[in-house]
């Protein structure tokens, strides 16, 4: 697979510039590719296309899964762009641990085209602790959130919506050590959601599903006429 480092990734930024390519390569799910999107990569990506409606895990038909006919769900509705294989993770990686902006603005471009945004209120990125957001200088949820405000026209909602709790890292934690970690981790705040019907969260990759469960959950709890869906760069299977 191809590797970008960080200084090629810059190259390019400036290339594509000076050089705009608004629809190169192919792809029978893209109308069309975005210019920061090399078609090596493209090539190697899988994207999203159907199966539980409530948590994406990916399935030959469109229903619940098991665990989710097991137990309740706080999200009425969650959308993936990709499966989390090497090359999304590449991507993911890059935005989240390098500071490469620009992959937010190609996931937004293509969630645009994948997923549907239809009897939407407001976006919602997942908010990152004060610590985290001082040590990362982003939140790279928010980054794709407030591209996807301004291409939809769509009020993003961040006041009031605070991560309360610096939670460990979760990457190595099982489902239920991610939910000791996060219960009670998320405050709501934020008026406008009272007059609301549906909002959706943002977030880079969904995992075990449970910080977005956490904070669907708090949501319910503090406007409980919300439905919540979440949208998701990628979905790890």
């Amino acid at each position: 697979m191809t590797q970008y480092t960080k200084e090629n990734s810059w190259f390019r930024i400036i290339e594509n510039w000076l050089f705009p390519v608004s629809n190169h390569g192919n792809h029978s799910l893209l109308t069309t590719i975005p210019a920061d999107l090399d078609d090596a990569l493209l090539k190697e990506l899988i994207f999203w296309e159907q199966g539980c409606p409530v948590c994406a895990m990916p399935s030959a038909v469109n229903q619940l899964c098991g665990d989710c006919l097991d137990q309740t769900s706080y999200l009425d509705r969650t959308q993936a762009l990709l499966i989390f294989n090497e090359a999304a993770k590449q991507m993911v990686h890059g935005l989240k641990y390098h500071g490469e902006l620009f992959w937010s603005r190609v996931f937004a471009e293509l969630m645009i085209q994948r997923i549907d945004m239809t009897e939407i209120d407001a976006l919602i990125a997942v908010p990152l602790h004060s610590n985290r957001l001082v040590e990362r200088g982003f939140n790279q949820s928010y980054e794709v959130a407030k591209l996807l405000s301004k291409q939809l026209k769509m009020p993003l909602l961040q006041q009031g919506i605070t991560r309360k709790v610096d939670t460990p890292h979760q990457t190595l934690l099982d489902k239920k050590q991610r939910q000791r970690n996060l219960k009670n981790c998320f405050a709501i705040d934020n008026e406008a959601l009272s007059s609301m019907k549906q909002v959706v969260l943002i977030d880079d990759v969904m995992t075990t599903g449970t910080t977005l469960e956490q904070l669907a959950k708090t949501l319910k709890q503090t406007y409980p006429h919300l439905k919540v869906q979440a949208w998701v760069v990628a979905r790890a299977v």
